[in-house]
């Protein structure tokens, strides 16, 4: 399998090449007599873990996929959706290139699917509790998502034609959409059972291509002629799976067209693959690796009969929750890698995160390292004549999505030299411009990786004091929690380092994950011990524009959600909370004395005057609550091991031996089990907070709840572990 590392961002990063150029006028391939012919042009854009434009866009965090969704030329499929509380928030106007007709503007649609683990209301994932756990973790919700948007493929065709759409989207498909799932996962309200549905979809669809076919006889036999339905498609993470699936069934089910009108995939344009589906491969089991139910490596192959495909992947990312799944080689298909974590590359972060992309709104949002890669996705999707609006005809909206700093694009072509290995040439017509060498993709990203280890080894101790995080203009709160975040796992990196250098089998081997050791021993321990400087234009690249994902990702608490901490409340609860256990804390050091507050300050008692700065401090803001924990375990990951890649040939990990139905069956029986149990854990805590609010019990009494119930919890997931190791 080859990829090539990313070129240097271009002066024009919007503008296709002359060669370019050349090639749209080929992919366009429109009828030669417009009154006659028509085609239809749908474009599908499943957007990453955790985004979604609607929650996401004001505070300029929204994906590239969501950027790309807003330059698309056509009608939605729906007007609004439902986010946060509940409450709908509109689309933005429909967005219209200047050379299409206003006749033709029927013919052109598109459909945006909000990210697993935000919500989808209509479909039944309020983005909260478990839905924004499992979703987060799991992909809870995945399936019926990529049912819903297939189910929009007759909704477009019906309502280009006939002007009115075939169902209700969010009435009738979202029905449909959890009547296709697979049963096992309908009875239990998830979309992560082992077991692969086809029968109920495919009958759904079939069933569903026929009717339109009837609907639209009448007026299809007229002028003019429907002479066939056009896809582009995009994704990232998670979504990028989904994309990957959709394109796949679009194939098994409509192979032979829809409603009698052949279907041709033009672009599927994706941003780092991340699968995960069920649990994921940072769960420490052999043989599980995420590609349940319906993310298995059949369903995530790239179709030939997808015209042009480009995988935009990661170079520096590295936490065991978010292996890559890469397309693999092809005449069609081209994978490209950029400096940066997963959502340095598919978009996502918010200015001045982490110290990163300093500046106030749009300012700071030009300056992320995502905006590069999105462009070049952009300028693909145009060679692959996506009707993308042209620069021409953006608005500010469409401008500000797409800017970028020109000391961004600077640090990143002063890296870009900086790395150069080898040297290519164009090649066909998927590599029409990029002249970096031709090489395995493992071999790029390790190389990269390497790089960023040896920068990391030059911070310890000492990354949490970067310029960045104090110049940031997020709160004092956030950026002490940032700050927190990075101190924390910098001392867990020396820790991961001491337990790597003094393993020894005989008496570490089940402390410490064999896949980490292997990775130490092949290469990783190589990469951290070179003498080889890390050049200045690596080290500005990683101190102003590459995040730590690592850092920020916590797993191991219930929700690792910054929205529901900084935005929700969830840190004034906390700090709320804490007063009054300090509180209580203090009343019981008072009690044996008998004496009023004020009479307590003239009493020689250390831990009663600490606790009154305590909450002093907490009360106007001195001191902020911080989010400790959760990060995932060095023993498993870390940051000292290799990001695990699908799909990469020889280089990857071997395909495990095939698992028995009663193996399947008793897994999904444990998964089930897993899953009622976090929910009763979670309605525990849900109940001792109305308790608390009601005032039935006091803040440490709640929080004592709280604490157990964390434990509690912890347990589950060991005992789950065990159960599911022992499960062969």
């Amino acid at each position: 399998m080859s990829a090539r590392f990313s070129s240097e961002c271009r002066p024009n990063p919007l503008v296709l090449e002359a060669k370019e150029q050349d090639q749209r006028s080929i992919t366009q391939n429109r009828p030669k007599s417009l009154p006659c012919k028509q085609d239809i042009y749908l474009g599908f854009f499943f957007d990453g873990t955790n985004n979604n434009k609607y929650r996401d866009t004001d505070a300029f965090a929204h994906s590239n996929v969501a950027r790309l969704y807003e330059v698309y030329s056509g009608e939605p499929t729906v007007a609004k959706l439902k986010v946060l509380k509940k409450a709908a928030k509109a689309d933005a106007a429909a967005a219209w290139s200047s050379v299409i007709p206003k006749d033709e503007k029927k013919y052109y649609r598109k459909t945006y699917i909000p990210g697993v683990g935000t919500p989808f209301i209509e479909l039944g994932d309020s983005g909260e509790g478990m839905d924004n756990t499992l979703g987060l973790a799991m992909s809870k919700h995945g399936e019926v998502r990529i049912n819903w948007a297939l189910l929009q493929v007759s909704n477009h065709i019906h309502a280009a034609i006939m002007g009115t759409q075939f169902s209700d989207p969010l009435k009738d498909d979202a029905e449909l959409a959890t009547e296709m799932l697979d049963e096992t996962a309908r009875d239990r309200g998830s979309q992560y059972s082992i077991r692969t549905p086809s029968r109920g979809r495919g009958f759904i669809l079939q069933d569903r291509s026929q009717k339109l076919a009837k609907a639209i006889a009448p007026i299809v036999r007229g002028s003019p002629t429907i002479r066939s339905v056009r896809l582009s498609v995009f994704g990232f993470s998670r979504g990028a799976a989904e994309a990957r699936v959709f394109c796949s069934w679009l194939q098994k089910y409509y192979s032979d067209g829809i409603a009698g009108i052949p279907l041709k995939i033009d672009f599927l344009g994706i941003f780092d693959t991340v699968a995960s589906v069920g649990l994921a491969n940072s769960v420490p089991i052999g043989g599980v690796e995420g590609h349940y139910a319906w993310a298995s490596e059949e369903n995530l192959q790239v179709s030939s009969a997808v015209k042009r495909c480009v995988h935009l992947v990661s170079a520096h990312e590295v936490r065991g929750s978010f292996p890559l799944d890469s397309i693999g080689s092809g005449a069609h298909c081209k994978e490209v890698v950029y400096p940066g974590v997963h959502s340095d590359v598919g978009g996502g972060y918010p200015p001045n995160d982490q110290g990163r992309s300093i500046g106030e709104g749009a300012a700071g949002d030009a300056k992320k390292l995502s905006q590069i890669p999105l462009a070049q996705m952009y300028r693909e999707a145009l060679i692959a004549s996506v009707p993308l609006l042209a620069p021409i005809d953006f608005n500010d909206f469409h401008q500000s999505n797409f800017k970028i700093d020109p000391v961004t694009v600077k640090v990143f072509n002063d890296y870009i030299a900086a790395t150069r290995f080898g040297s290519g040439k164009p090649s066909g017509v998927m590599w029409l411009t990029e002249i970096q060498a031709e090489e395995p993709l493992l071999q790029i990203i390790h190389r990269h990786y390497g790089i960023f280890l040896r920068w990391r080894k030059s911070m310890l101790g000492k990354v949490h004091l970067l310029p960045g995080i104090a110049a940031s203009l997020d709160s004092a709160a956030k950026k002490t929690q940032d700050r927190h975040d990075l101190q924390t796992t910098d001392q867990a990196l020396q820790q991961e380092l001491n337990m790597l250098e003094k393993y020894s089998p005989l008496v570490s081997e089940l402390s410490i994950w064999p896949a980490k050791v292997g990775d130490w021993s092949g290469g990783v321990s190589t990469e951290w011990h070179k003498q080889e400087a890390v050049s200045p234009a690596s080290k500005v690249l990683f101190e102003t524009l590459v995040h730590d994902s690592r850092a920020w990702f916590k797993p191991g608490n219930f929700s690792d959600d910054d929205q529901v901490w900084f935005n929700d409340g969830g840190m004034e609860k906390s700090r709320k909370i804490m007063i009054k256990s300090i509180e209580a804390e203090q009343e019981r050091i008072r009690s044996p004395y008998r004496l009023s507050d004020e009479q307590m300050k003239l009493v020689d008692n250390k831990d009663y005057k600490k606790n009154v700065e305590r909450i002093e401090n907490l009360k106007t803001n001195k001191t902020y609550m911080v989010r400790s924990g959760g990060q995932e375990p060095i023993r498993l990951y870390g940051y000292l091991r290799w990001r695990h890649v699908f799909g990469a040939a020889a280089l990857s990990a071997p395909l495990q031996e095939p698992v028995s139905k009663e193996v399947m069956r008793r897994r999904e029986l444990e998964n089930q089990q897993h899953e009622n149990n976090l929910q009763s854990l979670n309605q525990q805590n849900i109940n001792a907070r109305k308790r608390y609010q009601e005032g039935q019990i006091n803040a440490q009494s709640y929080g004592e709840a709280l604490r157990d119930n964390s434990l509690r919890m912890s347990a589950e997931h060991q005992r789950h572990a065990a159960a599911m190791a022992a499960i062969k």
